[in-house]
């Protein structure tokens, strides 16, 4: 998967191991942004369990 904010890569997964969990992170900076979930990697699909915003 790869979120995007504003045509700038802020996460990109690459593939991790079937049945497996990771944190990721990235810095925002102040005000309104549009994030743009994409998945790269055809025939899988990705489960968004959290979005924190701090």
């Amino acid at each position: 998967m790869r979120v995007t904010a504003g045509g700038t890569v802020l996460v990109s997964t690459g593939t991790l191991p079937k049945g497996t969990f990771r944190w990721f992170s990235a810095p925002l900076g102040p005000g309104t942004h549009d994030l743009t979930f994409t998945a790269t990697t055809s025939g899988t699909y990705w489960k968004l369990a959290a979005l924190v915003v701090a």
